[in-house]
């Protein structure tokens, strides 16, 4: 049945399967002063792409990257981006073959979220990354590439200090 469905209709399994949009694959909380969280299962070959959202992480320090690896690979990782400060000039930001994709910064008080779509993570391609999201008075945005996969865990962390509460959801985007 096509979509946009009217009200009364009986919607199928197949129905449901072959509609676009997120599905929730995983939430995690985030523990206690931690420095990195691993997030396992979260990438099959149900989905081709997804989203990763970070939110309301308190950091125990501003400023500091926040950082994202493939199953905790530490090298192959390329990225160009850009941080504007609501206070002073954009700064440009950028890794070539480094040890992790970096794809923001912290604040503090709930103040650090991350967005990442990480397109065909559990593919045996190179995954292609974009970040967005926003702390400390700062907005940013970048792009990059990560390790060849196929991938089914990440690792979400800090450069320094340490964060608490919040979660991690990872979304598949329905190949519909």
């Amino acid at each position: 049945m096509p979509y946009p469905w009217a009200a009364g209709e009986v919607l199928t399994a197949a129905d449901l399967n072959s509609a676009m949009g997120l599905v929730l694959v995983k939430a995690q909380t985030i523990g206690s002063a931690v420095s990195s969280v691993t997030v396992t299962d979260a990438f099959s070959s149900t989905f081709d792409n997804y989203r990763i959202v970070m939110a309301s992480v308190d950091a125990s320090a501003t400023n500091n990257n926040v950082y994202f690896q493939f199953d905790g690979v530490t090298s192959g990782y390329y990225y160009s981006g850009i941080y504007v400060s609501f206070s002073s000039a954009p700064a440009n930001h950028y890794g070539l073959n480094v040890s992790s994709f970096v794809c923001g910064r912290t604040g503090t008080a709930s103040g650090t979220t991350v967005v990442i779509d990480a397109i065909a993570p559990n593919l045996s391609t190179r995954s292609v990354l974009q970040a967005t999201g926003g702390a400390n008075l700062q907005s940013y945005w970048v792009n990059g590439f990560g390790t060849t996969g196929p991938h089914t865990a990440f690792v979400l962390g800090l450069s320094g200090g340490t964060m608490t509460g919040g979660t991690i959801k990872v979304y598949g985007y329905n190949n519909g």
